[in-house]
């Protein structure tokens, strides 16, 4: 039988990002960012985004042929090529296979898919009464109240100018979140006054949700960022937040 959630409808198969070897994104590592950052956890990456970030690490996710989007890379990239589809059962065997403490589902958008993604997390809390579940999202897309109830922690990055996408991006991604108590906010920061940005955008929220990441794919870069970015993240009060991940692993698909 297909798998179903709250709905009678079945469940569509999740579309994943591809690794290095052509299988699903499905791999164990750690956190590399925010409030979990060191932490092992199995990460599944869905494939799909709605919004186009000229520094994204993930391009592969969404910057497809035929598109006119702009990034930092000049490669375009084949949907047939980058994307798979995993039925739930299958994608559960994988995830618990990797025996982590915690699991995160990222991307790309994951809230794109929204029924598949709340089925595999009622499932996912179903394999173990301790095991956690986080998504990764950008915000513009508001969770529904079940999976709002059903995860652990929505650790959302709202996108700054410097993104290339629209402005009104930022302040969607802050308020479709804002009353959501298990959502903690990760705005990735270039300058000083990104910080600024930030703090005007997130008034009324209290400064513990906040974290603020250096921009940067490489330890280079990341060093420059933070240089920029530390003493004003300190002055108000925010988190800050490395990119763990790409100091250990290099900016290389399932780390």
């Amino acid at each position: 039988m297909p798998a179903t959630s709250n709905s009678t409808r079945p469940i569509a198969d999740l579309k994943l990002a591809v690794d290095d070897v052509g299988g699903p994104e499905i791999f164990r590592s750690f956190q590399g960012e925010g409030p979990m950052q060191g932490r092992v956890r199995t990460f599944i990456r869905l494939s799909g985004c709605n919004l186009h970030c000229r520094w994204c690490d993930t391009p592969y996710t969404w910057n497809w042929q035929g598109t006119n989007y702009r990034h930092v890379d000049s490669e375009k990239f084949a949907p047939a090529k980058e994307m798979t589809k995993l039925g739930l059962a299958e994608a559960l065997d994988r995830i618990v296979a990797l025996n982590a403490p915690g699991v995160v589902i990222t991307g790309g958008e994951p809230l794109m898919q929204p029924r598949q993604v709340l089925a595999l997390t009622q499932a996912i809390k179903g394999t173990r009464a301790d095991i956690s579940v986080e998504i990764e999202t950008n915000g513009t897309l508001a969770p529904h109240p079940d999976l709002i109830e059903a995860v652990d922690l929505f650790m959302v990055s709202p996108k700054l100018r410097h993104s290339g996408n629209d402005p009104e991006v930022l302040s969607l991604g802050i308020e479709n979140f804002r009353e959501v108590k298990n959502a903690q906010f990760k705005f990735v920061a270039k300058r000083q006054t990104d910080v600024i940005t930030v703090s005007q955008a997130t008034r009324g929220i209290d400064s513990r949700r906040v974290w603020i990441m250096p921009e940067g794919r490489n330890a280079r870069a990341l060093n420059n960022s933070l240089r920029k970015i530390t003493r004003a993240t300190l002055r108000r009060g925010f988190n800050l937040t490395d990119r763990q991940h790409i100091r250990l692993f290099g900016d290389k698909r399932s780390t």
